[in-house]
């Protein structure tokens, strides 16, 4: 795993920023998708897969934002490699979207014991105080957070 970031909006959230492979081809064609939000933000489904620390490959959805897509269509094709962020706690852990279904990914075997040791997960009502820890344990990098 390459890095672990604190969420910039979600206080208390952890995201795990991945690489990953893009299993299947979107099309610029491709119609988004919308959030049941009040922007209605258009977003795509991006097929993907990446190794966890057992070797094996899983395969997942992540979510890639059609504003994203439509700047860069072409590093969205098969075989291209790309970063994902993976929710690793809260209420969509598992989840995942390019870094800026079948969404969720298995994080036990994507995170290793010691990975875990570095840094602690808190109920979203503490962390304010908990991601002033880790800021100034230099575990989390804030301007990395899409």
């Amino acid at each position: 795993m390459s890095k672990i970031i604190a969420h910039n909006t979600l206080p208390g959230v952890m995201l795990a920023v991945m690489t990953a492979t893009v299993q299947s081809t979107l099309s610029p064609d491709a119609e988004a998708s919308k959030l049941k939000n009040e922007k209605a933000t258009p977003y795509h489904w991006l097929n993907v897969a990446i190794k966890d620390n057992n070797g094996d490959t899983q395969n997942g959805s992540a979510i890639l934002w059609d504003k994203l897509f439509k700047q860069n269509p072409t590093d969205y094709v098969e075989g291209k490699t790309i970063s994902i962020e993976i929710q690793l706690n809260g209420d969509a852990i598992g989840a995942a979207q390019v870094h800026l279904g079948n969404g969720r990914f298995d994080i036990a075997n994507l995170i290793t014991a010691d990975e875990l040791k570095k840094f602690k997960l808190v109920p979203a009502a503490d962390a304010e105080v908990e991601e002033e820890r880790i800021i100034k344990d230099n575990l989390v990098e804030k301007d990395m957070v899409v």
